[in-house]
């Protein structure tokens, strides 16, 4: 994996860190096209930044989707 770089943390972080606000504020919000749509942003992008590899998604096949998110932003 590389290294974080000041474009990428803001083209996936801050993106993130609203994803999760956004769920944690409304119950309604999981599972809307919206929701999904912002996950497999930010799920690709991650992905195609190589800050993870599919193996890391693979491992964390049992997470909801907020504590995957949540786990993203330790990488």
């Amino acid at each position: 994996m590389k290294n974080i770089t000041r474009l990428t943390l803001g083209k996936t972080y801050v993106p993130l860190v609203k994803e999760i606000a956004r769920l944690q504020a409304n119950d309604e919000y999981w599972g809307t096209q919206q929701n999904v749509e912002n996950e497999s942003i930010i799920f690709e992008t991650f992905l195609s930044e190589g800050l993870v590899t599919q193996d890391w998604f693979d491992d964390k096949s049992g997470h909801t989707n907020i504590e995957l998110l949540q786990e993203l932003l330790k990488v």
